[in-house]
Parts: C-alpha cells; sequence; structure tokens
C-alpha cells in the first residue's frame, strides 16, 4: 500500500481512538528565534551577614551561624527572561530569594516558593520561574534547611523578541483556535523539537488556575518569547514533557495555546500533581497575581476558555473533582474549577485571583449556560448536522483529528465505521480472536478489535472473497444495513418509497427499516443514492438519531 493511501486512515485513526501522535506538527510559519540558556552554580556566601542579602536570611545567619547560604548572578543579555532555582530531586531548601536590577538599581528582594508540580514524576526540584521584562541581570540567594550546600544552579533563558512577535496575535489568525480564540502554538514559535515524547490522554473533570509569576510589566510584543523561554525551562530546566499549562493567557486578554496535543483534546499537562495533571485542565495567567490585580479583558478571557472546555467535557463548574491525594496540606478533592493553592503549598494563583474563584465560576457557569462554543473548529455553529456532531463527540464515539477538525464533509470507511458502531453501542466487554476472520486484517490492526467485534455480533460478514477492506468507503445502502443488524434485525413491513430503490435491492428491507423509524428520510429529490459514500457529518446524524429513537444498541450476534 503507497503512502498516500496510509495518510488518510491514519488521520482517521486519530479521529476516533484520541490517541494523539508523537509529535503534533505546528502550521508552517517562520522560525522562530532560538532560546538561549545560562546556567550558573550558586557558591556560599563568606561572612553573609555582611552581605547585601534579605533581611530574613540576614537574621537567621545571625542567629544561626552555622546556616549555609548561597548566591548567584546572572547578566541579562534579552529583553525578556525567564529565571529558576534548579536543585537536585529531594532538595528542601529554607528560603530562596530573587531581585533583578536595571541600569544599576536592584529591585526589592522577594522569597521564590519551591513549585510542587511534576510531570510524570520526571525531572527536577525548582523554583517557580519568575519573568523578567526589562532587566540588566538577576540575582538569587538560597538558604539550606540542613546546613549543607546545596548544589543548585541559577537558570536563566531567553529569547530574542522578534518584528513578528509583535504581529502574532493577527497573523496567527488562521490558524488560530475559534470561539473563544487560542492562538496556536505556531503563533509563539512553540519549539516541536523540544516535545520529548507523545502527549498522554486523560479525563478532563475541571479546570485548575494557575499564574506564572514574575513580572507584570511585559508588553504584547514580549510575549511570545516569554512563552518560548517558558517552554524551554519546563523541557531543559525541569525536565518535563512540553509546556507545563494547557493554555496561558496574558495581560492584554489573548490566550495562547501552552501544551501540544491540541487544545480540543483531553490533553494531560505538567502543571500539577501526579494523577491531578491528566484530570484538569490546566491554565495559567502571565504575570504575578500575588500582588497586581489581573485586568477585567484577562479574566473574561480566562471565563471563556474555562466555560468552552468545561462545555465540551460536560463538567459542572460547581462539581467537584479527585486530585492526587493533595501535597503540604493539600487537598485530595478539589472543587471543579480550583487554584493551584487548593492542592499543593503554594500561593499561585495569587490571591488576587483566588480571592475571585466563586465570582469566576458563577461567571463560567453563566456563558456555560447562554453561549454554545463549538466543539471543532470546522464545524461552526449553525451548520447543518453540528447539534449531531457535537452529540457524537459528547459520547465519546469521534474526539475528532487533533488540529481541532473534524473534517465533516470526509467520508467514513469500513474501519472507521466499525469503531463508530462499537463505540455506539458502548465499548462492551470483548476479547478479540487471536486468527483473523478476514483476509486483509490482522490482530495488529488499530481497529482489529472493534471490526471482529462487529464480526462477532453477525453485523458485518465481510465480502465473499473474505476480505474486510477497512480503506474503503462505506455506502449508504451499507450503512443502513449496519444500523439494522444492530438493532438485531427488527421484522418490519415498511416500503422503501424512494426513486432509486427497487424491491429487488440487496439492502431493501434495510433501507425501509431506515426510513419507517425516521432515522433517515432521503433526499428532496426522492432519492436515497445507496450506493453514495456516507459522509461524517451525516454519520453523527444518523447514529444520534438511532440511539434518541431506539436506544443504545445491543447486537446479540
Amino acid at each position: 500500500m503507497s503512502f498516500r493511501a496510509l495518510a488518510p486512515a491514519l488521520a482517521l485513526a486519530v479521529a476516533l481512538t484520541g490517541a494523539v501522535p508523537i509529535l503534533v506538527a505546528a502550521p508552517a510559519a517562520a522560525a522562530a528565534p532560538a532560546v538561549s540558556t545560562e546556567a550558573v552554580p550558586l557558591t556560599t556566601t563568606v561572612a553573609a551577614e555582611d552581605a547585601d542579602l534579605p533581611e530574613q536570611v540576614v537574621a537567621e545567619v545571625i542567629a544561626e551561624p552555622e546556616v549555609v547560604v548561597e548566591t548567584a548572578t546572572q547578566p541579562l543579555a534579552e529583553e525578556v527572561a525567564v529565571a529558576a532555582v534548579v536543585l537536585p530531586t529531594g532538595t528542601d531548601p529554607a528560603s530562596v530569594w530573587v531581585r533583578s536590577s536595571a541600569d544599576g538599581q536592584p529591585t526589592a528582594w522577594e522569597e521564590v516558593q519551591i513549585d510542587p508540580t511534576d510531570d510524570g514524576g520526571n525531572g527536577t526540584v525548582s523554583t517557580e520561574p519568575v519573568i523578567l521584562s526589562a532587566k540588566d541581570s538577576v540575582e538569587v540567594a538560597a538558604v539550606s534547611a540542613d546546613g549543607e550546600p546545596l548544589a543548585a544552579q541559577l537558570e536563566v533563558y531567553s529569547s530574542t523578541v522578534t518584528a513578528a512577535d509583535a504581529t502574532a496575535s493577527s497573523a496567527a489568525s488562521s490558524v488560530a483556535w475559534d470561539n473563544p480564540r487560542i492562538l496556536s502554538r505556531a503563533a509563539w514559535g512553540a519549539n516541536e523539537s523540544l516535545v520529548r515524547y507523545g502527549y498522554s490522554r486523560g479525563v478532563v473533570t475541571g479546570a485548575m488556575i494557575h499564574h506564572t509569576a514574575g513580572t507584570n510589566d511585559y508588553t504584547q510584543a514580549q510575549v511570545p518569547a516569554i512563552l518560548r523561554s517558558i517552554q524551554a525551562f519546563h523541557v531543559n530546566g525541569r525536565g518535563w514533557n512540553d509546556m507545563a499549562y494547557n493554555v496561558l493567557v496574558d495581560k492584554f486578554g489573548r490566550a495562547w495555546e501552552g501544551r501540544g496535543g491540541g487544545v480540543n483534546q483531553p490533553i494531560a499537562g505538567g502543571h500539577a500533581w501526579g494523577v491531578t495533571n491528566s484530570r484538569v485542565f490546566g491554565i495559567s495567567l502571565m504575570g504575578n497575581y500575588e500582588t497586581a490585580t489581573p485586568s477585567s479583558t484577562m479574566l473574561e478571557t480566562m471565563n471563556q476558555v474555562i466555560a468552552w472546555k468545561l462545555q465540551m467535557h460536560n463538567v459542572n463548574p460547581y462539581g467537584s473533582t479527585s486530585g492526587s491525594g493533595g501535597q503540604d496540606g493539600g487537598s485530595t478533592w478539589l472543587p471543579a474549577i480550583s487554584g493551584h493553592r487548593d492542592e499543593n503549598a503554594t500561593s499561585c494563583p495569587g490571591r488576587n485571583v483566588y480571592s475571585r474563584m466563586g465570582t469566576i465560576r458563577s461567571r463560567v457557569q453563566t456563558l456555560m449556560n447562554t453561549v454554545r462554543y463549538p466543539r471543532f473548529r470546522d464545524v461552526p455553529i449553525g451548520l447543518q448536522f453540528e447539534p449531531e456532531i457535537r452529540w457524537m463527540a459528547t459520547r465519546g464515539i469521534s474526539t475528532g483529528w487533533s488540529d481541532g477538525t473534524y473534517r465533516p464533509w470526509q467520508p467514513v470507511t469500513r474501519d472507521a465505521m466499525a469503531a463508530f458502531l462499537y463505540r455506539m453501542a458502548g465499548s462492551p466487554a470483548f476479547t478479540p480472536p487471536a486468527t483473523s476472520p478476514f483476509r486483509d486484517i490482522t490482530p495488529s490492526d488499530q481497529y482489529y478489535k472493534e471490526i471482529t467485534w462487529l464480526a462477532a455480533r453477525g453485523v458485518t460478514q465481510g465480502y465473499p472473497d473474505g476480505t474486510f477492506r477497512p480503506l474503503a468507503s462505506t455506502n449508504r445502502d451499507a450503512m443502513a444495513a449496519y444500523l439494522y443488524r444492530m438493532y438485531n434485525r427488527p421484522s418490519s413491513s415498511a416500503a422503501a418509497a424512494y426513486t432509486d430503490i427497487a424491491r429487488n435491492n440487496q439492502f431493501y428491507r434495510e433501507i425501509a427499516w431506515l426510513t419507517s423509524t425516521g432515522i433517515t428520510t432521503g433526499y428532496p429529490d426522492g432519492s436515497f443514492r445507496p450506493v453514495d459514500a456516507v459522509n461524517r457529518d451525516a454519520m453523527a446524524a444518523f447514529m444520534q438519531r438511532a440511539v434518541t429513537k431506539l436506544g443504545t444498541p445491543s447486537p446479540r450476534g
């Protein structure tokens, strides 16, 4: 088989199983600037009580002379950077502090917290990354909890701000997600080669709100460079798979796709602890909202994204979900819309956001009650079978492609039909046979289980030559036969009153039954068009009507 023939089958496999490719290619775009990395080991400060350190640290040194204080400084060459202290796994410093300088004038020292998140148990221990804008240098100080050196280092990630970054939100409109508009990874220049392995799928049962910490003084043009630097830090500094957050929102009210795999997919992030990553959608506000107040535009965009995501996955914004057991005083049970501090001992997402959680839930509920968001970006509200396609996605029969499309006018292949029907029946328990009943299907084929289930239940018998022909399109008359058999061949004396269906048609009875149930009405010109291929939009309509009128099928074989 040629690659040309394989390509649509592989794409359809993604749509039906929800499997995500190892790397989801970004749309073609100009190469983004590389992210530079500087790593400076922290060194022990001599006579710390005389050094220019935070007052709390100096007081601790005076009270406990054996306390070890380590510092590091790194000049900054770019106008934006992300800085963090990275430590060996298991390290627990007493405190870590950071400050920056511009034109030789240092800011006040600020304590930064250890970030308790992980990404599948991989990587290192680190402070929260601090975003820096228009600074000349960054300085850190760390206090050891046990009097031993920390073996830590200051890591700085920075990317050049380009002219393309200034127009990213307008130039990327053709690859942005619709309603709410979420700018793609291509818009900010994500480095797809950094992604370590295939994205993991979870089940969205809530949304967790974060903030990125650091500066609130960034400009619109700086945002893509900041995002590139965060991605590089999360992968190279923390050892994670990719950007931790599924979506980020800047202070200007723009939403950006963070982790790859498709924001319309239930992609596990790296923004929380353990299994929570695969249960809650992670959205982060860019800035430090412990000290600053988020703009109303920023909050409304966040609310829109959360409402869209929870509506897509049928989540009650006032419900609850279980996390990974809580860390450092956090809770096992989380509100469906939670703040990071609900699970971990952290100030994230900042008191000026966390204090608004009740208002956020209320606004999200209102949006979910009043706005019907498109499920797929190529299935707009008002498309002929949009409600049926939404139903199909909600039932898990199809989740579309990883690029957010459903491709409604693409024909359904026979292997895809088998997967659709199997899931329509509720994905019943079934052990596929060791030997294939069809000579062109092997046990290693992706839909082997679904196809052999269909055969075991008498829904399909394949062709007389012993083939199943998995990549052939499913015709409308065969679709009628499949549904008729899915409901155990009910008796019917109905007539198939179509201009192009004679009584000697192979599937006359099945087509007549389909018409009598109201599952199909044919075309306005009185035809049924039996040998036309069934497209994906029409298949969603046929299946939705069948289940609505007749219930979930259970073919007995």
